[in-house]
């Protein structure tokens, strides 16, 4: 008979008369284990036990009285109505919550009771093994911890009041594994009534749970409990470390269990770290992970932290948890979206029937569904996500618009120029920035020539949108004579501003010819006595004449009037034959 099976048949006879007290004292000061040998031989007798089926379920909280949830094979919905005081928890087929001096579960699929019973506190979490479920609960006071191992009945198996902050719990057969205090796990035997080991850790330890078969303890990182988990005192045992890169808002993996979570969902639910390891030659070990950044999600791959996917979701993404092949999200408007867990497209919707404020999301077993057609390429999901106006978004974009840096291809040219417009609703330093790398383009600016070619024929936009400044920039620099054309074509534009003319003059000395002759001689007519401080663009068409050999439209320039003596100097040195003096190229201008 199993120990969870035996758990319930020599209690039901206790609780009949009061039983289910704990003997001893669990968290006895007096507890030594200095060498880790107890610690050792329990986990060496410890019975791995099969792992409870997780009920594939979103939970969703509509406000402090009204907790809905959604079984996610069936399809189905249920809605309770209950005052709660902390956010709702899953464990396992059930969702356990507390309000009005009453703790009770709910069953998962159907949302039916499965018991209540009279409590106070809040909710920190709580964990089921198919047989009892364990419940952790913050006193009143905040200075005293409840640990309630409770029946299908909703008796009460075993009972811990102690003066510990303790942590999210976890069950497995017959076993309670109790963070406390982030700094140790208290195993418990809820047959026995009796501590059996306990298990310092060098860093935090405020949640115990389930990754598949395994069970970990963690907060940033996690330890595997297995044959090294007595080095995990010492910064040793099976571990789990997310890549060393940041992320504006410093997100986190898991916020700290001992602390209760409230109904409305926190930075620390839109913004943060979610994984599943996979099992490697070495053991587990990080291969993929998520970032949640509000309404957009990061796929990212260790050990670099290097981006693979973004999706980009219609509201903040409360709630994701990693399944073995896919990612369930649930968002703010009450969305439930599947994606592929290595590409990040969308496998399928669905929603609830209204917004929520907070949300809890178990994926269950490994999904069969696939996505539908090819991933789109990285660089148009990243224009997609850093085209987005709204201003929580923003420090990450900044973050983001450096990855069509190192972007090859066509598809990361076309993302800057868009980003780079003028009449996008983009955020002004994102557009500056991809102005930035469109001029340090060197290769694959097919996207350059397009857009030149085609705007011109377009009047209903604006030509001074475009990021002129920026793509005469990297045409001038990688020397791109196919653009010659375009340029002089675009410098006969009369609704230019000055640095995007000077821009434009500045590439056709690098690359302009015969062929562009005539629109330089029609511009230099034009522009022949510019204003003072705007001589850069009709002394850079001037110079590429004099190159061309084409002195006449010089000469002829200065029979004109002109009271700018600069500017006259500069031609009748180019005229000559020598170099206007401080004719250089312009600085930085607007794009």
């Amino acid at each position: 008979m199993s120990r969870v099976l035996l758990l319930a048949v020599v209690l039901l006879a206790s609780l009949g008369c009061g039983g289910g007290q704990t003997r001893g004292h669990p968290l006895d000061s007096s507890w030594s284990d200095e060498d880790g040998s107890e610690l050792a031989a329990f986990q060496k007798s410890y019975p791995e036990a099969q792992a409870p089926t997780d009920v594939p379920v979103a939970v969703g909280v509509v406000d402090d009285a009204t907790i809905l949830g959604r079984a996610l094979e069936s399809g189905s919905s249920w809605r309770y109505d209950h005052v709660i005081e902390s956010r709702p928890a899953i464990a396992g087929g059930l969702v356990v919550g507390i309000g009005g001096d009453e703790l009770f579960a709910l069953d998962a699929e159907t949302g039916d009771v499965v018991w209540t019973r009279r409590s106070v506190g809040r909710l920190r979490g709580a964990s089921d093994d198919g047989k009892a479920t364990l419940v952790s609960i913050e006193s009143l006071t905040r200075t005293r911890s409840l640990v309630l191992a409770i029946d299908r009945s909703g008796k009460v198996l075993r009972q811990l009041y102690v003066e510990a902050s303790i942590g999210t719990p976890l069950v497995a057969d017959a076993y309670a594994f109790l963070p406390y205090n982030r700094k140790m796990v208290l195993v418990f035997d809820l047959l026995a009534g009796r501590e059996v080991a306990r298990i310092p850790s060098s860093s935090p330890v405020s949640h115990a749970f389930r990754l598949g078969r395994d069970i970990y303890f963690g907060e940033q990182t996690a330890v595997r409990f297995d044959d090294h988990i007595v080095d995990a005192r010492t910064g040793g045992g099976t571990r789990l470390e997310l890549p060393p890169r940041s992320f504006p808002r410093q997100p986190v993996w898991r916020s700290p269990g001992s602390i209760p979570v409230p109904i409305h969902a926190t930075q620390g639910d839109v913004i943060g770290y979610r994984l599943r390891p996979v099992e490697g030659p070495k053991g587990p070990a990080i291969d993929d992970y998520l970032l949640t950044y509000y309404e957009l999600v990061l796929g990212l791959k260790a050990p670099d932290g290097d981006l693979a996917w973004i999706h980009r979701s219609r509201a903040a993404v409360l709630a994701a948890e990693v399944g073995s092949d896919s990612v369930l999200l649930c968002d703010a408007a009450g969305g439930l979206t599947w994606l592929d867990r290595s590409t990040g497209r969308v496998i399928e919707r669905s929603a609830f029937d209204e917004a929520v404020i907070a949300c809890v999301v178990q994926p269950g077993p490994p999904d069969e569904r696939i996505a539908s057609g090819p991933p789109r390429p990285l660089a148009a999901q990243l224009a997609d996500a850093l085209a987005d106006p709204r201003p929580e978004l923003t420090q990450l974009q900044l973050e983001l618009v450096d990855e069509l840096r190192s972007l090859g291809g066509e598809a990361a040219t076309e993302a800057l120029v868009e980003l780079a417009r003028r009449d996008t609703r983009t955020h002004p330093e994102v557009r500056a920035r991809a102005a930035e790398l469109l001029a340090e383009r060197r290769d694959s600016l097919a996207p350059i020539l397009v857009r030149l070619a085609v705007d011109q024929h377009r009047p209903w936009l604006s030509p001074t949108s475009l990021p002129i400044v920026a793509m005469a920039r990297a045409i001038a620099d990688s020397r791109l004579v196919a653009a010659a054309p375009l340029l002089a074509a675009r410098l006969l534009d009369p609704t230019l501003l000055p640095a995007q003319a000077a821009a434009v003059a500045e590439a056709l000395e690098e690359v302009g010819g015969p062929s562009e002759h005539h629109a330089l001689v029609a511009f230099l007519a034009g522009h022949a006595c510019p204003p003072p401080g705007e001589e850069a663009a009709s002394l850079a068409v001037a110079r590429t004449l004099a190159r061309l050999g084409a002195t006449g439209p010089l000469a002829a320039a200065l029979r004109g009037s002109c009271d700018n003596d600069a500017m006259k100097a500069s031609l009748r040195a180019l005229a000559a034959g020598g170099s206007a003096h401080g004719a250089g190229r312009t600085g930085a201008g607007p794009p």
